[in-house]
């Protein structure tokens, strides 16, 4: 309730909550990210992680000068994947992310790229286990446009870099690993 009422308090604000029976963890993640493509009202849309903090006040207007519909896709690469098996292992190299990205969305919108899980089994014969970014990440490839990093994500640490503090994966890692989770509260409290 307390964040709802944030609705009442900004006149921009949209809240939204998405609740149901997952098959995997990402697919809540994509879900609400194709729910924000469908309510985008602007030119572009930031989308970011809950663990990640902007370091300057400019921030955003960084990442809309670097963004366009020419350069559609500005962000952070996604973090290497050697942790997991099958085709993502080498596929990741060259993926944007969630945690920190600027979309030009009537380019995306245009080329009908979304987020959905579901559509990476269907359309690319992956895994429902995938990553979030990778179905995502696919059909920007099918569509011509690759992304523009202006960082690179990094796994099970808190990165910090003259743009982000980012606590990598704080929400989830209770849920795979309590020391890491541990030392992830300890940085979300500084």
């Amino acid at each position: 309730t307390e964040i709802l009422s944030l609705e009442d308090q900004y006149e921009n604000l949209e809240v939204h909550f998405i609740h149901g029976k997952w098959f995997h963890a990402s697919e809540p993640v994509s879900t609400a990210l194709d729910l924000s493509a469908a309510r985008c009202q602007c030119e572009f849309q930031f989308q970011t992680h809950t663990d990640m903090f902007p370091m300057r006040k400019d921030f955003l207007r960084h990442w809309l000068r670097h963004c366009s519909p020419e350069q559609p896709v500005v962000g952070y690469e996604i973090s290497p994947r050697g942790h997991v098996d099958g085709v993502l292992r080498g596929l990741w190299r060259g993926m944007v992310g969630h945690t920190c990205t600027m979309l030009h969305m009537p380019t995306i919108d245009n080329a009908k790229i979304i987020w959905k899980l579901l559509y990476g089994h269907q359309h690319y014969g992956l895994d429902h286990t995938t990553d979030t970014e990778v179905p995502f990440n696919l059909q920007l490839r099918d569509a011509g446009i690759t992304p523009h990093f202006l960082g690179h994500d990094i796994n099970f640490k808190r990165q910090q870099d003259e743009w982000i503090d980012h606590v990598r994966s704080y929400p989830s890692s209770k849920m795979y690993d309590n020391n890491y989770h541990e030392q992830a509260k300890s940085w979300m409290a500084e």
